[in-house]
């Protein structure tokens, strides 16, 4: 059975997508591994703004394992801004390592302040990295990644950014907005299978992690440097590979911008239907709204888990997190493939499986 996926990742993918993951058996060290691995650094490089002065880093693994890897190699203090779970995970990650951490917590409904971020810098100068996620997955907020860029950079700090939901759904460029480090993978928006952790880190900064990684298989380092030389140090899921190569092709094709309008149309479409039906939005600030997350309150009495098997029932796979349905409410993603006839069918039937359940329940 096919399946509509609007849980906030693994996404839909193409058909070649899939595909490619066909592509038969090889060794990681097979001089095609190393050429779809080239391609693949090429073409995010050039999607994301750093070409020529960034570098891309291959990890088998998620997306997690790409910010542990970051971070797990990071000497300083780090000024992490919590604004919702994932950020809180990357401090959480942080103290694993013992890296020292400072949070500046914020409502995950309210805007983060550049100028905040900037008062904390000022009055602590022993911190030496800002972290932030971009695109907040569990409510669809995005942060000021360029203005904060701007604050981080007048400092002489260093960006550390998550955005694992926020590339290629959303506006992004490592140079203009002062990136350093940051982490994404290949199921969100870049509409490919689970599998790869990517790091995206400015070649100059890159040297000076050399042996100061906390673990051995995420050495960022080393992962690195045997990428220079067109190796993977171990096992790569080859066949992942492919299909991310193949799916990157398909970004570049489209081109960054367009992409861009497509997921921003998707969630308008849906914002609208949803609202259509009977549901009620809940409206983030202007201007932090993403293009990939539609946060809804969950109507008072409704059963989500029975709403989410109902669904599944009907061939759509829903996700919320259990502190988002606790506060009343549920996301809808609109990320990968997902077309206006889906979004039509999807909302369609939420509507149905809610009146059903709210008249069983009577």
């Amino acid at each position: 059975m096919t399946r509509l996926l609007f849980n906030p990742g693994p996404t839909n993918t193409s058909a070649d997508v899939r595909e490619a993951l066909l592509t038969g058996d090889f060794s990681h060290r097979d001089l095609e591994v190393a050429e779809a691995g080239r391609r693949i650094r090429e073409g995010v490089l050039a999607a994301t703004g750093g070409t020529g002065t960034h570098s891309c880093v291959l990890f088998a693994g998620s997306g997690t394992a790409a910010s542990e890897a970051i971070i797990s190699s990071l000497e300083g203090r780090l000024l992490v801004v919590v604004n919702g779970r994932y950020a809180e995970r990357l401090a959480l990650i942080a103290e694993r390592y013992r890296v020292p951490v400072t949070r500046l917590t914020v409502d995950p409904f309210t805007p983060v302040s550049a100028a905040e971020v900037a008062a904390v810098l000022d009055a602590d100068p022993s911190l030496t990295h800002v972290v932030v996620v971009h695109h907040e997955t569990t409510t669809g907020m995005l942060v000021p990644l360029r203005e904060i860029g701007e604050v981080v950079a007048e400092r002489n700090r260093l960006l550390v950014v998550d955005s694992v939901s926020g590339i290629g759904g959303h506006e992004f460029d490592l140079v203009a907005d002062n990136i350093a480090f940051c982490s994404l993978n290949p199921n969100k928006c870049l509409e490919s299978v689970p599998g790869v952790g990517i790091v995206l880190a400015r070649t100059d900064e890159l040297p000076a992690l050399e042996g100061r990684a906390r673990t051995f298989y995420l050495d960022l380092h080393e992962q690195w440097r045997r990428g220079q030389q067109g190796e993977f140090p171990y096992t790569m899921p080859v066949q992942v590979l492919f299909a991310l190569d193949r799916a990157v092709e398909r970004w570049l094709h489209e081109g960054v911008g367009p992409r861009i309008e497509r997921y921003a149309a998707a969630a308008a479409h849906m914002r609208r239907r949803l609202t259509e039906a009977g549901l009620e939005i809940v409206e983030l600030p202007q201007g932090c709204a993403g293009n990939v997350i539609t946060t809804v309150r969950l109507p008072v009495g409704a059963d989500f888990p029975k709403v989410v098997q109902s669904m599944r029932d009907r061939g759509f796979t829903l996700y919320s997190n259990l502190d988002s349905v606790s506060g009343g409410r549920f996301f809808l993603a609109t990320m990968g493939t997902i077309n206006e006839a889906d979004i039509d069918a999807v909302v369609k039937s939420l509507s149905e499986v809610l009146q059903e359940i709210f008249v069983l329940d009577e």
